[in-house]
């Protein structure tokens, strides 16, 4: 008879055969079992967290520097239809472009806010954007948005807006450069000894 020690011995024996034999070939596990990348290559999640601040910090800086260079006074000549002319402050406000009327028109004086962006757009891209419109300008309530539109901003000196209102396509170019009816007026100003400003041009008119 076989000691309780030997009996023990035989069982784990048999126990490690039996397991042995029951894995599969190693051609057969290499090919289905996980490979670590030890390699250089392998990025800690922690550096790629760190690299993803990091971008977002140089695009928050590059849309800031963007932001600034678009403020300022602009004019369109062709996106207010009959109109002709017109000139647009456009800033920074609520995290959106916003483009106030410098010189306004019947359905939309100046001093009200023309077109503003959904978000910032910086050099380069292109934001949602909707106009506000007034069909009546007998009826001081009568503002309302239209939405749809979009603002490329193809340069620091050239914003392109478009789209459509009543099935109606709209669009027109914001220029920021050199003017020269800006310079006329203030020849003009200065031959009758009165002074041109923006700013007073900007007050908004009061509708009744």
């Amino acid at each position: 008879m076989f000691t309780r020690k030997a009996t023990l011995f035989i069982f784990s024996t048999c126990i490690c055969v039996s397991a042995a034999f029951l894995q599969p070939p190693l051609c057969i596990r290499s090919k289905f079992e996980p490979k670590l990348d030890k390699s250089a290559s392998a990025t800690p999640l922690k550096t790629t967290t760190t690299q993803m601040m990091k971008t977002r910090s140089q695009q928050t800086l590059r849309m800031s520097s963007d932001s600034s260079a678009l403020s300022g006074i602009w004019w369109s000549d062709d996106f207010y239809g009959p109109h002709g002319r017109e000139y647009v402050e456009i800033g920074v406000d609520m995290g959106c472009l916003t483009a106030t009327k410098v010189t306004g028109d019947a359905n939309v004086p100046r001093g009200r806010v023309t077109w503003r962006t959904r978000g910032l757009p910086g050099v380069g891209s292109t934001a949602g954007a909707e106009v506000q419109i007034r069909a009546d300008p007998s009826d001081p309530n009568g503002f309302s948005w239209a939405t749809g539109f979009e603002c490329h901003v193809k340069s620091e000196k050239l914003i392109y807006l478009s789209g459509a209102f009543e099935g109606y396509p709209v669009s027109g170019h914001f220029e920021k450069r050199p003017d020269p009816e800006i310079e006329t007026l203030n020849e003009d100003a200065s031959s009758s000894g009165l002074t041109f400003s923006l700013e007073k041009m900007k007050q908004p008119v009061n509708i009744s």
